[in-house]
């Protein structure tokens, strides 16, 4: 409801109101990919570790991902493992997440460097932890979308009496379904839906997109208080 006014006060021209803006939080979490990190703690030195040491860490827990994720309902074909490794200068107390290749101790360096503006290859390292950072990947359902045709001005469902920025104007209120992709019309007006409703102000535009997002756009700048 508010989108538009915090767009014109932080000075962004446009704005897009999801179609299920109420309920994005909840689609979101139905359709992510199931996570999982383990960690084993190893603190040697890294001259004592091999590239081969490393690994017979890192493949036991490899092996527990594939089979937690498995019993989870997910095909080899949609497991991710990612194997990673906390490093850092012997007596630090913070390291750094890098993956685990052979050569970790040069990305190492550079990404030392990167972060916090030096790096020392002389000073020896110390490995933390080794990681496997898992991921089984969900069938990801594709959002209806038709591609707007034609730019029109739809009709209003109704009109009502509005105050913005302490001023009364005659407010378009649309319901949000009977707006098909391609409809576009200024404000001062009014989308709702069964999930949220969308608050256009005076001196901004809205046109519907193919997957039925409202797209805001401001055509001035300028302070203003929200409708009521």
């Amino acid at each position: 409801m508010h989108a538009c006014e915090i767009a014109r006060t932080l000075e962004i021209d446009s704005v897009m109101v999801p179609r299920y803006a109420g309920v994005l939080s909840a689609l979101g979490m139905l359709v992510a990919d199931v996570t999982r990190d383990y960690s084993a703690s190893v603190l040697m030195p890294a001259v004592q570790l091999s590239a081969q040491d490393l690994k017979a860490r890192l493949d036991p827990l490899c092996v527990r991902a594939s089979h937690e994720l498995g019993r989870e309902g997910f095909s080899t074909s949609r497991i991710q493992l990612e194997r990673q490794i906390d490093v850092r200068y012997v007596g630090q107390s913070y390291e750094i997440t890098l993956p685990f290749s052979a050569g970790y101790d040069r990305a190492f360096h550079k990404t030392h460097a990167r972060l916090y503006g030096y790096s020392n290859t002389a000073r020896p390292l110390e490995v933390v932890a080794v990681r496997v950072k898992a991921a089984g990947i969900t069938q990801k359902p594709k959002l209806p979308f038709e591609k707007p045709r034609r730019t029109f001005r739809p009709v209003p469902a109704k009109k009502r009496p509005g105050r913005f920025s302490g001023k009364s104007h005659s407010v378009a209120s649309y319901r949000w379904a009977d707006l098909a992709p391609g409809a576009a019309a200024s404000g001062p007006a009014i989308v709702t839906g069964p999930e949220a409703t969308a608050v256009i102000p005076p001196g901004f535009r809205f046109n519907i997109d193919g997957f039925g997002n409202v797209v805001v756009i401001c055509l001035r700048r300028g302070h203003g208080g929200t409708g009521t």
